[in-house]
């Protein structure tokens, strides 16, 4: 897994695929023993794919990867275990940045509010900096600019937030 990102971040697209796509079937092996030792890090595994899927110009490849991530991470909800839910939210981000670029807005727009739902609800103004605010800020940008044209107020609304995450 690691090896599969390090070779990602330095363009060695092709290797990256051949380490990440042997531990994506190692893991989906490891999945079927044991989901909860294993969905987490099998949805790990599918984030780099998506990133690299996306990084090749494949799009679909890239959302079908991140929302089965969020299904494996859905079963952490049901039973217990560890609170992935800032991930879920930035792996709708991702969904709703690939929809946004392809120009559908409606299903940005979707992304985009199921991250926020999910970013809101572990947001706290009165803590530390947490590693997603940054996310969540952008997710709320997002938002803003998918209500400009239809929904002035709200739009505004959603960028004025966005700063007060930002800072």
């Amino acid at each position: 897994q690691g090896l599969g990102a390090l070779y990602g971040e330095t363009g060695q697209l092709v290797q990256a695929r051949e380490v990440l796509l042997k531990a994506e079937h190692i893991r989906r092996e490891l999945v079927e023993s044991d989901p909860s030792g294993y969905n987490s890090r099998l949805a790990t595994t599918l984030d780099s794919l998506a990133n690299l899927d996306l990084a090749e110009g494949n799009s679909k490849g890239a959302i079908s990867k991140w929302e089965e991530a969020l299904s494996l991470l859905a079963f952490y909800d049901s039973n217990g275990g560890d609170d992935f839910t800032t991930i879920k939210g930035r792996y709708c981000f991702c969904i709703g940045m690939t929809y946004f670029n392809l120009k559908k807005n409606s299903k940005a727009l979707k992304s985009f509010s199921k991250a926020e739902s999910y970013f809101r609800t572990v947001f706290d103004r009165d803590s530390l900096p947490q590693m997603f605010e940054d996310y969540y800020a952008m997710t709320l940008s997002y938002l803003g600019v998918l209500h400009e044209t239809d929904k002035e107020n709200e739009a505004e609304n959603y960028f004025l937030e966005s700063l007060d995450v930002a800072l």
